[in-house]
């Protein structure tokens, strides 16, 4: 930027002073676009909505909204201009260092360039995002916690177009909409986290539920019946079937159970297809949509198709330690099926469970000890899914894992992500030098450590034995252990958590049947760090929940305050105004002309309805802080509509309308609030007369048909189409901007009157014919719903 920084701050234009109709009609938008933000469900509609109103409260030929993108650049998200608006994915990104961004992102308040082309140095003017020939630029920073998250920019290809007031309003709207992105995202990620934690639940109903198969029998036939059922009743299909490998390769048998059904599997002598093959050898899940119409399958799956009347298939690998020992799947003969992607990840997850049942019915042939040994395994994976405290759990794997292996000293190791080492996350016996170690951190270098992470293979050391062992050696020799195990603990997507570490006091030799008892024991040491991920993830979001939350209250409390303020400051001046001109008017000042006469009462006449423009915008924002009181009391129905009469029959007869009122004996006793039955009256009654003309308005009141009382107000004015009913009751809403041209107003009326009728437990609506008339109408019940007296 040039170095005319303060004389083109001079050259800004003063903000302009606001008429009170003006700044009501200012903070009713403001107002109505806090509220319309709170339902924002995405990013790119609360920059519409945001957008949107900003362009009816300021001059632009361009609006965009930019996001923070890295530490010093801001990225274009959203544009609104003459054609409408537009969201962007993937727009320009721009450094904001020693450009027309730079003192707004800095200072966190609003910044104008009434002369942009002459007060910034080349370059510092971002053609991409501004209008064509910007000669005004405006950059409001969109501030949550003290950081520029963002900023709305808007610009004119006129010099002199913002005021102070401008920055102002792009201000608040700026802050509105950072919270409101804040709101949306801090949402998306606990919705997120809701979805994930019922996905969990759900995963870990169905893996107890097969995990019951190992706690009850070392029979494999009952093992996979069990695992059978319980995967049946969470994904439904025609039918689910096994086939088991041996010695590494597949079985001629398949067995394939029928859902519901108590009558044993039919075993099918079908060979193992080329799409089926590709389960065993790359181990990787087979979908079929139409196994009867897809061109292109092997003969080899013929049978299986015939026998079954198969149609849709999906399997999946059983695999542990890197072995296939089965593929289980779904058969849908009925028609074609495609599972979605969450019954793919259960079944992978079933997949998963049921392959160390599988391998501890093999393994029982060859060693009951054995197989005890990995119940009690199963047992500590079922206790720690259930732990609350991750801690004592970890505690448990080590003290268990300890009982099992025979090692005297054990660790779990946590990767961290960011420092990118293994630190000490549980320990068992560990030499003071080892605590230090790891507590330190253990990089991917580590010579054990980092090769059993980078391969995804347990790897064992004898300590004494290799000189690249020599200084860990050193810190556990005083205590005389020597070997040393490292196990990977893996997460989902072959991710690596942590590490099992384990020493003993000889030399370190390990079978294979032991390192696979590893690498399934590591799996609840995974499950336990990645449940504690979880819950700090959840308590960091809650707390930011909580933060939000209380800046919104505070939010919605300074606006309430602020409306208060503006309440207080307009009726004070108004009712002098009001109370002047009517002692004008009485002559307290000497006798006027009737030209004179006429000009005071117009501005008596102006003031009283911006009085009560003023009162519907506070009474809105009240409403909207449901700080809205309402006082019972039976109401006289004579009197509530003879005073509302009263507020519009000197407008009306001055345009020589009729008003009629019609009470019916049938009315009820109604029990309400009276004084809000006369506004809302009053409200219907302004509307009428405001857009009739010539011919008469009719006040009825009469008992309805669904109980309660109705009120109708019946008028012969120029009427509005049905497509309008919509949006008739919506703040600061006119039929269109030639209404509001012709007739004055500012929409908040109906608005106001929509609210109190709700607040009073009633209903509101209109019937309308274009040139002949309207009628609006609203019931109320006998008693407001819940209300005490």
């Amino acid at each position: 930027m040039t170095g005319s920084d303060t004389d083109s701050r001079a050259t800004q234009k003063a903000a302009t002073p606001l008429g009170g109709e003006m700044r009501a009609g200012i903070l009713g938008s403001l107002s109505q676009l806090a509220s319309e933000l709170n339902t924002a469900e995405t990013p790119a509609e609360a920059h519409h909505i945001a957008l949107r109103t900003l362009s009816h409260l300021i001059p632009y030929d361009s609006i965009r909204v930019t996001a923070a993108s890295g530490a010093d650049h801001q990225q274009l998200c959203a544009t609104f201009e003459r054609g409408g608006f537009a969201s962007v994915a993937g727009g320009e990104r721009e450094s904001f260092a020693h450009t027309m961004l730079e003192r707004a992102c800095e200072s966190r308040a609003p910044d104008i360039y009434n002369r942009a082309q002459t007060e910034l140095a080349s370059g510092a003017l971002l053609l991409s995002l501004v209008c064509h020939d910007a000669q005004s630029v405006l950059c409001a920073p969109l501030t949550l916690g003290g950081a520029a998250t963002g900023l709305i920019i808007a610009s004119t290809a006129h010099a002199d177009s913002y005021t102070q007031t401008d920055a102002a309003i792009a201000g608040l709207t700026a802050g509105l909409l950072a919270s409101s992105l804040a709101r949306i995202s801090l949402s998306a990620h606990v919705t997120g986290a809701e979805e994930r934690e019922h996905a969990r639940r759900r995963e870990e109903a169905l893996v107890e539920q097969v995990g019951l198969a190992a706690r009850s029998s070392f029979d494999l036939e009952q093992i996979i019946q069990r695992a059978i059922d319980a995967l049946a009743r969470a994904l439904p299909a025609s039918f689910v079937v096994l086939r088991t490998v041996t010695f590494g390769r597949p079985d001629q048998l398949i067995r394939a159970w029928t859902p519901g059904d108590d009558r044993p599997p039919l075993e099918l002598h079908v060979p193992v297809s080329q799409e089926e093959r590709a389960v065993y050898t790359e181990q990787r899940a087979v979908f079929i949509e139409d196994a009867r119409t897809q061109r292109g399958l092997s003969n080899e799956l013929r049978p299986l198709v015939e026998r079954l009347g198969a149609r849709s298939i999906r399997l999946a690998p059983v695999i542990y330690g890197g072995q296939a020992l089965a593929a289980i799947g779904l058969i849908e003969s009925d028609k074609e099926r495609v599972w979605t992607q969450d019954e793919q990840l259960l079944l992978a997850r079933v997949a998963e469970t049921i392959a160390p049942l599988l391998l501890n019915a093999q393994l029982h042939a060859r060693s009951r000890s054995y197989i005890e040994d990995l119940l009690a395994l199963l047992r500590l994976a079922g206790a720690v899914s259930s732990e609350a405290e991750m801690d004592h759990a970890l505690r448990a794997v080590l003290e268990a894992w300890s009982r099992i292996a025979g090692t005297d000293s054990n660790a779990v190791l946590r990767w961290d992500e960011e420092a990118q080492l293994f630190r000490l996350a549980i320990a068992e016996h560990l030499p003071t030098g080892l605590l230090e170690r790891y507590t330190q951190g253990v990089p991917l270098s580590d010579p054990i450590c980092g090769l059993a992470a980078s391969r995804r293979i347990g790897v064992a050391a004898d300590l004494a034995g290799d000189a690249r062992f020599a200084e860990l050696y050193g810190a556990v020799r005083w205590s005389g252990l020597r070997g040393m195990w490292a196990t990977p603990i893996i997460g989902r997507a072959n991710q690596v958590l942590g590490l099992l570490i384990s020493f003993t006091r000889a030399a370190t030799e390990v079978a294979p049947e032991e390192q696979r008892l590893a690498d399934l024991f590591a799996r609840p040491a995974g499950i336990a760090l990645q449940n504690l991920e979880a819950y700090r993830k959840q308590r960091t979001l809650s707390a930011q929940a909580a933060q939000l939350e209380e800046q919104t209250r505070r939010a919605e409390q300074y606006k309430m305050e602020f409306m208060a303020i503006i309440s207080h400051e307009l009726r004070t001046p108004l009712n002098a105004i009001i109370g002047y001109a009517q002692m004008l008017i009485d002559g307290f000042s000497g006798a006027l002309t009737d030209a004179q006469r006429v000009d005071v009462q117009t501005i008596s006449d102006s003031a009283d309805r911006l009085l009560s423009m003023v009162e519907d915008a506070l009474d809105l924002a009240r409403m909207d802080e449901q700080r809205f009181p309402v006082f019972m009391d039976t109401v006289a129905f004579d009197d509530v509509v003879r005073r509302a009469v009263a507020t519009v029959i000197a407008e009306a007869e001055k345009k020589g309308l009729h008003v009629k009122t019609q009470i019916a004996e049938s009315v009820p006793v109604v029990r309400t609030d009276p004084e809000r039955v006369r506004q809302i009256l009053s409200n219907l009654l302004s509307n009428a007369v405001k857009f009739t003309e010539r011919g008469s308005i009719h006040i009825s009141v009469e008992r309805d048909e669904l109980g309660g009382v109705r009120f109708n107000v019946t008028d012969t004015g120029i009427g509005f189409d049905t497509a309008a009913f919509p949006h008739i009751f919506e703040d600061l809403r006119q039929l269109d901007a030639s209404t509001t041209r012709i007739y004055g107003g500012t929409g908040l009326g109906l608005a106001v009157s929509k609210r109190l009728v709700q607040r009073l437990g009633g209903q509101i609506g209109v019937t309308s014919t274009p040139g002949e008339g309207s009628t609006f109408w609203f019931r109320l019940p006998l008693e407001i719903p819940g209300a005490e007296g």
